[in-house]
């Protein structure tokens, strides 16, 4: 989400990423294209979910950067992803928000917007109002959900593993302390530092 979004636009369509976008804090509902949308692996299965997405604001957005609709169709991107929904930021400057690899043999997927928000993010400033202006409905939380298990039922068909168990265990980020960025902010932002 977001941030990988961004990479993977510049890694895959050799783009700069377009700054001066006013989306930060900002949710909003999807501008979707319906017919890619209805035949998506990400989108696809779930009809109800997408008319959620196109009518209620439950994409929490939170970037000052990314890619705008021209910069999408005149780079490589267009030729390698389906352009799934794009959306306006506050002063009416488009960018793309949803993309899927059109390959099925790539499982590659990507939203400027922040599913996981919803159900991780529950931040309140000092005077008891939220952080973020992130939707916790049951709507935003299926979405979330969903869009989690479509990604996991990817990863899961990996053939990628570790040499040893151990090595498997040694790996994981629990082993390794959070750190927190800002005691003024509420903590849900953290970094896992891991020296290879």
């Amino acid at each position: 989400t977001c941030l990988g979004f961004e990479w993977v636009s510049q890694i895959v369509g050799g783009i700069h990423l377009t700054g001066g976008y006013d989306a930060e804090n900002f949710s909003i509902p999807l501008i979707l294209d319906e017919d890619l949308a209805a035949d998506s692996r990400m989108l696809g299965s779930v009809d109800e979910m997408r008319g959620w997405l196109s009518t209620e604001s439950i994409t929490m957005n939170n970037h000052g950067y990314g890619v705008s609709i021209e910069s999408f169709n005149e780079s490589p991107l267009a030729d390698f992803f389906n352009l799934l929904s794009t959306n306006y930021d506050r002063a009416g400057k488009n960018f793309v928000s949803t993309i899927e690899a059109k390959d099925d043999k790539y499982a590659i997927f990507g939203t400027q917007w922040h599913p996981e928000k919803c159900q991780f993010e529950w931040g309140l400033s000092e005077d008891g109002t939220p952080y973020e202006a992130t939707s916790h409905s049951v709507h935003a939380v299926t979405t979330s959900q969903h869009l989690a298990n479509t990604l996991v039922s990817y990863a899961r068909q990996s053939t990628h593993k570790f040499k040893t168990p151990a090595a498997e265990q040694a790996a994981l980020f629990k082993n390794y302390e959070p750190f927190t960025h800002s005691a003024s902010k509420p903590e849900f932002e953290q970094t896992y530092y891991i020296h290879l």
